[in-house]
């Protein structure tokens, strides 16, 4: 697994979100077997170059860590703690693409959920 520290940054698609101050705190994250599936998935090699998932890891967890602080900050504006999907939900409100792809999958979600519960064999027993 990689440590990261959180850094300041910044994302760019059609909005900024700026962190103005972040904590430095290590963070054991590692998407490096879902980034390569992903990769060869999109047309790169099976076993991509490691300093290209690198990159790409760093790039996620950016966008990652930008999205959740734009949801947090528009929490704590309503005076709450607590992050919610609402929340993040909004902020990403403006990327219609991302918006409407995560609700479809929030949707196949709860439907495998519920589908799953339905047939669970040890209801019956």
């Amino acid at each position: 697994m990689s440590m990261r520290k959180s850094k300041k940054s910044s994302v760019d698609n059609n909005s900024s979100i700026h962190h103005k101050e972040a904590e430095d705190t290590d963070i054991n994250i590692n998407f490096t077997n879902e980034l390569k599936g992903i990769m060869y998935g999109f047309g790169d090699v099976e076993n991509p170059d490691h300093e290209s998932v690198e990159l790409l890891q760093e790039y996620v967890i950016e966008y990652i860590q930008n999205i959740s602080y734009a949801a947090y900050r528009r929490n704590k504006r309503k005076g709450s703690n607590e992050l919610s999907l609402r929340d993040l939900l909004y902020v990403l409100k403006k990327d219609k693409k991302r918006y409407y792809r995560i609700k479809n999958l929030i949707h196949f979600y709860e439907n495998a959920k519920s589908i799953k519960k339905r047939s669970d064999p040890t209801q019956f027993q």
